[in-house]
């Protein structure tokens, strides 16, 4: 896993986790408080058939809009971001 401005994070690590486990229960990340106090939208892009390469990230056409700062969506309920996003 990883966040624009954060290091990339297995998600078997610790800081994954509780990241996920936050959004997962409709609150934003803890761990990212401290960067964004305000907040700041966030948008998942499942990279997850991409290889992660320590010295050039995920070099992929899927992310390369999130650069450009779109406008983000209206934010969901967990129960919309649920079925927005199954597994």
């Amino acid at each position: 896993m990883q966040i624009k401005g954060f290091p990339f994070q297995p998600y078997y690590s610790k800081q994954a986790q509780s990241i996920l486990s936050d959004i997962l229960d409709g609150y934003f990340p803890f761990d990212l408080k401290e960067k964004y106090p305000n907040g700041v939208p966030l948008k998942p892009v499942d990279l997850c058939d991409e290889v992660y390469n320590s010295q050039t990230g995920v070099n992929s056409d899927k992310i390369k809009g999130l650069a450009n700062h779109e406008k983000p969506d209206a934010p969901l309920s967990k129960k919309e971001f649920l079925n927005k996003f199954p597994e």
